[in-house]
């Protein structure tokens, strides 16, 4: 809220009073949203700023981006480095909006690791924060993981100076046990790349293709331990601690699986009598595989027996340190459902883009003119619907849809004042892009919004071409003038400055020039001129950005004085 007034070294300085820059990035996260289409945020080192400036932003993404909004459904992490005290006190501050990433219990497993079997895994329940409402549990991520790596990609060392922590390297003996507990505890799990897919020592980090197994394998244990959270279903059952010791660690989800591990190197743990949630009589079978087809039977008194391998890898499978008890039966079932995605385009001249190596989309539609403007591009599963509705600035004039294929053919085409709403359904899962233009060419320009409803495949083939089907452009803003409105010569200059508009001169309205901190040193209306000469003897040396206003837009370049 503190964050307001003039800046020392923008180029840019609008008015600006209190609250400015809380306002402004409350109104940027809601139009962001409805852009984008995105279900949850991750919010970078929360501790530099206010809590309740997160508050105000994820609240307003909750509850007030209107269609978008994502209610207190939606997934929300803060990235807080500290310890359980602080990580708590965070999620209260933010009225558990969010959760975080519990460093607290990341340190304790990064114990196991470099304990090497001494670490009392009995104590680790106590490591956890404790407002677990939305925690995200992790053994590795961006900050704990920083290898060095040789021309092939293979690691040959740690910028531990730049790391927070110890790495775990997904290698080490009991860095399946780490696993499995980050799964088996409260929260949304974070399952980190290098850790998933082999790329350490394969010499194939830079050269792998993603969708070849072959070429992009990954560590056995962390997809076998994904596997059983999402298929046994962990997170439906409730969070228990059912055994406690120095070697061995026993958390149930009550009444769908109970995850143990031990990180001695070399013994088993067999431990009797282990309390569950399992009716008496149910056949419980290790889902690792580490136990092979063993099964064993709850007793009458709700315990059962089970064994948990050592972190050598000599158990079947290559199991190290973790086994997984669930009844007998269970096959792979895990389905993700479909997702309905809703994205909101604001077609305006600031957020257009026209040049030949961008994506060529946006813009507001053009004064009397038919050339059309790419709005996006959408991937909708076959045969489902795709609802498009366009809310215009004025309402009095036509605007008309052109739907794409993926080949940039066009196969439906609506018009309408005001609101326009359409419905398709799809022949194919792929590509379709959306564009829009003025009905007739006597009409004035405008901007509109434009929303798109699909339902997107479970899979998606990437083996396709990604075409623009872009448009002819005129008038979409800064990038579109910038090169062929004007030259400066010398560049870098000392006492004067020429400056030559071209082919363009009658459509320029005036010329600013700025200094680098934003200060306002020359300023000119322009009536029909084609080129100028400006003394700059006053100036000071340093950079200089020269600003054309026209009638489609503004073009901007900067120039030197040496």
């Amino acid at each position: 809220s503190n964050a307001f007034g003039l800046s020392s070294n923008a180029t840019y300085n609008p008015a600006q009073s209190s609250d400015y820059m809380r306002s402004g990035m409350r109104n940027w996260l809601i139009w962001y949203k409805k852009q984008m289409g995105w279900d949850g945020v991750r919010i970078d080192a929360v501790k530099h700023f206010p809590a309740y400036a997160t508050e105000d932003f994820l609240w307003n993404l909750q509850n007030n981006a209107v269609w978008a909004s994502g209610s207190n459904d939606m997934f929300a992490v803060g990235e807080y480095v500290g310890n359980m005290a602080e990580l708590d006190n965070w999620c209260g501050a933010v009225q558990n909006r969010a959760g975080t990433f519990d460093f607290s219990l990341r340190f304790a497993l990064q114990d196991i690791i470099t304990q090497g079997g001494n670490y009392n895994l009995g104590s680790l329940p106590s490591a956890q924060q404790q407002n677990r409402l939305r925690t995200v549990p992790f053994v590795n991520n961006h900050d704990t993981y920083r290898p060095q790596v040789g021309a092939n990609g293979n690691i040959t060392g740690w910028n531990t100076g730049s790391q927070i922590g110890q790495q775990i390297e997904i290698v080490d003996p009991r860095a399946s046990v780490a696993y499995a507990i980050a799964l088996a505890v409260d929260g949304a799990p974070e399952i980190f790349f290098e850790d998933l897919f082999n790329i350490g020592y394969l010499g194939n980090r830079f050269n792998h293709d993603p969708k070849d197994t072959t070429e992009l394998p990954t560590h056995s244990d962390v997809e076998n331990l994904i596997w059983c959270h999402q298929n046994l279903h962990f997170k439906d059952g409730a969070y228990f601690v059912r055994w406690q010791a120095q070697d061995a660690l026993v958390i149930e989800r009550g009444a769908k699986a109970l995850i143990a591990v031990n990180d001695h190197y070399s013994l088993w743990q067999n431990l009797t009598n282990v309390p569950t949630s399992f009716p008496a009589g149910t056949v419980l079978k290790d889902y690792s595989g580490a136990n092979g087809n063993a099964t064993v039977v709850v007793n009458g008194a709700g315990q059962v027996n089970i064994s948990i391998p050592p972190c050598d890898g000599s158990a079947a499978e290559g199991r190290r340190g973790y086994s997984v008890w669930a009844p007998v039966g269970v096959t792979t079932n895990y389905v993700r459902p479909s997702e309905s995605i809703t994205q909101e385009w604001e077609m305006a001249n600031d957020l257009g883009d026209s040049h030949a190596s961008s994506l060529q989309q946006g813009g507001a539609l053009p004064d009397n003119s038919t050339d059309c403007r790419v709005v996006g591009r959408v991937f909708p599963d076959s045969s489902s619907t795709l609802t498009v509705n366009i809310y215009p600035e004025n309402p009095d004039a036509s605007i008309t849809l052109e739907v794409l294929n993926a080949q940039c053919e066009v196969i439906d085409t609506i018009s309408a004042f005001g609101t326009l709403n359409y419905t398709h359904t799809t022949a194919y899962a792929g590509w379709h892009t959306l564009r829009i233009r003025n009905s007739s060419a006597v009409q004035p320009g405008q901007r509109c919004w434009v929303k798109a409803n699909y339902t997107a495949p479970l899979s998606v083939n990437t083996a396709v071409a990604k075409l623009k089907c872009a448009c002819t452009l005129t008038g979409v803003g800064m990038e579109a003038l910038e090169e062929a409105m004007f030259e400066v010569y010398p560049n870098p200059f000392n006492d004067q400055l020429e400056l030559t508009i071209i082919g363009h001169s009658n459509a320029v309205k005036a010329i600013t020039v700025y200094q680098a901190n934003g200060t306002q040193v020359y300023f000119r209306t322009v009536d029909g001129v084609s080129s100028l000469n400006v003394d700059t003897r006053s100036w000071a040396k340093g950079l200089y950005f020269i600003e054309l206003e026209t009638e489609k837009g503004r073009a901007r370049t900067k120039v030197m004085k040496q």
